[in-house]
């Protein structure tokens, strides 16, 4: 059997603990507990994680919103 290609999981937030995936359903609850915030380029503030890069951040606020 060969191995799949699988990149390395991101780490769970190390101030809330939340799980780093983007599309996890508690990201909302990320988002208002992670005090790391971060300028997003479309002019929104919100409250975001370090391990997030923008793209992600801009793509899951486009969801939200």
């Amino acid at each position: 059997m060969s191995e799949k290609n699988v990149s390395p999981k991101p780490q769970n937030c190390p101030k809330c603990h939340a799980p780093a995936e983007v599309r996890n359903p508690r990201l909302r609850r990320w988002f208002a507990v992670c005090s790391k915030s971060s300028e997003l380029a479309i002019g929104h503030r919100v409250i975001g994680h370090p391990m997030f890069t923008k793209r992600d951040a801009i793509i899951e606020w486009n969801k939200l919103s």
